[in-house]
């Protein structure tokens, strides 16, 4: 069994990471994916990390689609408004060496 230990490189999604892999991964299973794969599949609702279980980027970008298609004119500006902010921040971030 991991140890699920918070530290300063162990993040809290790392430790949901670890735990689901724990829970759900089996290397033996050939044709079902990675552990990232099996954890994105993974349907016990039931589980308190299932909302916040680790997703490929090919599920997380079909539910930003989603999520895009289903907001209001107003809604999908600020939205993008947003992600125009926090991308200058990254690159300020980055610029600066703090990332």
């Amino acid at each position: 069994m991991k140890q699920y230990v918070l530290n300063k490189t162990n993040a809290p999604s790392k430790a949901i990471r670890l735990k689901c892999s724990d829970c759900i991964y089996d290397s033996s299973i050939k044709g079902e994916g990675g552990e990232l794969t099996q954890i994105t599949n993974c349907n016990d609702t039931s589980c308190s990390l299932w909302e916040h279980r680790p997703l490929t980027s090919d599920v997380k970008n079909l539910m930003k689609e989603e999520k895009m298609s289903l907001m209001t004119s107003e809604e999908l500006a600020v939205y993008k408004e947003k992600a125009r902010i926090a991308g200058e921040r990254m690159d300020s971030m980055r610029k600066s060496g703090s990332i």
